[in-house]
C-alpha cells in the first residue's frame, strides 16, 4: 500500500510546479510539486530568502502525486501557472492536464475548491478545456493581461504577448 500525504496537509494549496509566483498569503502551508531539479532549486533559494517554514517541495511528476499521495476530496486550492505546454505533437502524451489527470484531479478536490490554470498558450489552452468532458470539472476561461509576475509571464510579454489565459476548472 501507498503512504498518502498525512491529514495535517488536508486543505493545503496545491502548486503544480514551482512557479516564481508567492501568492503573498504568508500564513498558508505549501506544497510545490515540480519534475524539473532546476525549478525545485530556484524556489528553495527563495524560499529560503523569504525565510518561509510552511512551503514543501516535492521532486515529482505531478500525475504520479496527485494519484499517489493525495486521498480523495482533500484538495481546497490547487494551482498550475505556466506549465509547459508540450507544443509538439508528438510531445502531446507529455500534457499535463490529460483527460486521465483531469479525472484524477477532479476525485482529489473537495467540494467547491479551487482549481487555475494559467497559461500563454492558445493551444494548451483548447487542450485543457478540451479535456474537461466526463471528468467532473467544467471550465471558465478569463483572458487577462499581466497578473502574476512570474518568470514565464515577463518572458512572453517581453516578446509582445499581451494576452495570458486563466482557466478555473
Amino acid at each position: 500500500p501507498h503512504t498518502r500525504l498525512s491529514a495535517s496537509l488536508d486543505g493545503t494549496p496545491v502548486f503544480l510546479g514551482c512557479s516564481d509566483h508567492d501568492p503573498h498569503i504568508p500564513e498558508w502551508n505549501l506544497v510545490g510539486l515540480d519534475l524539473c531539479w532546476g525549478s525545485v532549486r530556484r524556489a528553495l533559494r527563495r524560499i529560503h530568502q523569504m525565510e518561509r517554514k510552511n512551503i514543501r517541495l516535492m521532486l515529482v511528476d505531478a500525475k504520479i502525486a496527485v494519484e499517489w499521495l493525495f486521498p480523495p476530496d482533500s484538495l481546497e486550492h490547487c494551482y498550475a501557472l505556466f506549465p509547459c505546454p508540450w507544443p509538439k505533437r508528438q510531445h502531446a502524451h507529455m500534457r499535463l492536464f490529460s483527460h486521465s489527470f483531469l479525472a484524477c484531479l477532479a476525485s482529489r478536490l473537495k467540494q467547491d475548491a479551487t482549481l487555475m490554470v494559467v497559461t500563454d498558450h492558445p493551444d494548451l489552452r483548447d487542450f485543457i478545456l478540451g479535456n474537461l468532458e466526463h471528468t467532473g470539472l467544467s471550465g471558465e476561461l478569463k483572458v487577462l493581461p499581466t497578473s502574476y509576475d512570474t518568470k514565464y509571464e515577463r518572458r512572453w510579454q517581453g516578446m509582445g504577448q499581451s494576452d495570458f489565459y486563466e482557466i478555473h476548472l
